[in-house]
């Protein structure tokens, strides 16, 4: 990020240019907003932070928040996504985490098809970071163990309890 990126996003964060405003230095500096590293802002979104600005809360973002997010491709269609599914009350540190992590909005949504409707944000991240996918849960399903909580399938996981060695053991009877 240059320093004209970062001056850019210091003035934003302290309230002296609107997100428009900001939007369009940015544009001005060659930043498109599909460039990776490009911060994308957007007004519209709004993500409960702690007490902050409850009504517009991405407005009270510090530059140190912006480029965390930035950094690690949180952009306002990620945020946009994941709030469309639910998970609007993220903050940026919990949505950048999440992209650390690999969460996808697909992730979420074919977890919520299996019927895991009530996921926290720390389930979502556990299981991501422990390759518990709606295929796993399908092939567990598949050998009888019907519905497992998330805790079961992450312990199975990381266990390394596959269909194989299911199948295997069962074979053994």
């Amino acid at each position: 990020m240059s320093a004209e990126q970062r001056r850019i996003l210091e003035m934003l964060a302290d309230g002296k240019i609107t997100s428009s405003e900001a939007d369009a230095l940015l544009q001005a500096l060659g930043m498109d907003e599909g460039e990776e590293g490009a911060v994308q802002i957007d007004e519209d979104i709004r993500v409960e932070e702690g007490g902050k600005n409850r009504q517009r809360p991405f407005a009270d973002l510090t530059p140190d928040q912006l480029m965390e997010m930035s950094l690690h491709g949180v952009n306002a269609e990620y945020v946009r996504q994941m709030r469309d599914l639910g998970l609007g009350d993220l903050s940026p540190e919990q949505l950048v985490e999440m992209k650390i992590h690999g969460v996808k909005p697909e992730f979420v949504k074919a977890m919520r098809a299996l019927g895991y409707d009530d996921l926290k944000l720390e389930e979502v991240v556990e299981m991501s970071i422990h390759g518990v996918n709606a295929e796993y849960v399908r092939q567990m399903r598949a050998l009888d163990f019907g519905d497992l909580s998330v805790g079961q399938l992450v312990e199975m996981k990381i266990h390394g309890l596959n269909p194989d060695l299911v199948s295997e053991m069962r074979n053994l009877a």
